[in-house]
C-alpha cells in the first residue's frame, strides 16, 4: 500500500486537531447523555438500541482521536542515518521509514540523472557535499562529478551529474543558510526542490528533483540541510 502523503503538522495544526477532538468528544458526550436519558424512557428493544448507539458514539470519539494522531506520522525532521557528507531535505515528508530524502543518482551506482531518494543508512550514491567557494554541489562518491541543471535555469528544469567545470553556469548554486535553500545561478526567484508525488524505489522511496519558483512553492519542498556544513 502506498503511504499517504502527510503535510508536516505545525504546533498550531496539532493543537487544532487536539482541540477539535476534545470539542467533538464533549459534543459526543453530551449526545451520549441525551441518548442515555432517552433510553430510560424506553423499554425492551428500544433500550438495547440506545445502549448500542452510546457505544457507537464513544467508539467514534476514539476513532477521531486516532485519526488526529495519525496525521502527525513523519510530520517532522527525518531521522538521518546517512554518514556525512550529505545534503538532505529538512522535512521527512512521506518517507515511510523516517529516513528523509537526499540528493541521489537515478539507478544503482553512477547515473547521469539526479533525483531525491530515501537517505540510505550506508551512504554511497546519496552522499553529496557543497563547496561554497566554487558554488558546486559535488558527489562524495564519484570523484570529479558535480550536480548540474540540464538546461538554463527556469522553473521545471531537472538535474544531472556531470564532470565538474568552473566555467559552467548550470553547475553554480548559492546556498542561503538562513532560508535553507539552494538558488541555481544565484537567481533569487528560483529554488532547488523535490516534487510533491513520491514513488517506490525498491525498499526505498524517490521524488523528482527540479527547479521551482520559490515564492509559490511550499517551503517543505525547498528547504535543505547540509551535514558537515558548506565547505
Amino acid at each position: 500500500m502506498r503511504p499517504v502523503r502527510m503535510m508536516p503538522a505545525s504546533g498550531r495544526t496539532r493543537r487544532s486537531c487536539t482541540e477539535s477532538g476534545a470539542a467533538a468528544a464533549r459534543k459526543q458526550n453530551g449526545g451520549t447523555a441525551a441518548t442515555v436519558q432517552t433510553s430510560r424512557s424506553r423499554v425492551g428493544a428500544s433500550a438495547l438500541w440506545s445502549r448500542a448507539a452510546v457505544r457507537g458514539i464513544l467508539s467514534g470519539g476514539v476513532f477521531l482521536g486516532l485519526l488526529c494522531h495519525s496525521m502527525d506520522v513523519h510530520a517532522e525532521p527525518p531521522d538521518l542515518k546517512t554518514p556525512a557528507p550529505v545534503i538532505y531535505l529538512a522535512e521527512n515528508l512521506d518517507e515511510k521509514d523516517g529516513l528523509g530524502y537526499c540528493i541521489d543518482t537515478v539507478g544503482r551506482g553512477f547515473g547521469e540523472r539526479l533525483h531525491a531518494h530515501s537517505c540510505k543508512p550506508r551512504g554511497g550514491d546519496v552522499q553529496f557535499a557543497y563547496d561554497a567557494a566554487s558554488r558546486r554541489i559535488l558527489s562524495a562518491t564519484f570523484s570529479g562529478k558535480c550536480a548540474t541543471l540540464m538546461a538554463p535555469a527556469v522553473a521545471g528544469v531537472s538535474l544531472g551529474l556531470v564532470d565538474c567545470s568552473t566555467e559552467s553556469a548550470e553547475q553554480a548554486f548559492d546556498y542561503d543558510s538562513d532560508a535553507m535553500v539552494f538558488r541555481p545561478g544565484g537567481d533569487r526567484a528560483l529554488c532547488l526542490a523535490v516534487g510533491a508525488t513520491s514513488r517506490s524505489a525498491g525498499p526505498f522511496m524517490a521524488l523528482d528533483l527540479l527547479v521551482v519558483p520559490c515564492r509559490s512553492t511550499d517551503a517543505k519542498y525547498t528547504q535543505w540541510r547540509i551535514r558537515d556544513g558548506p565547505r
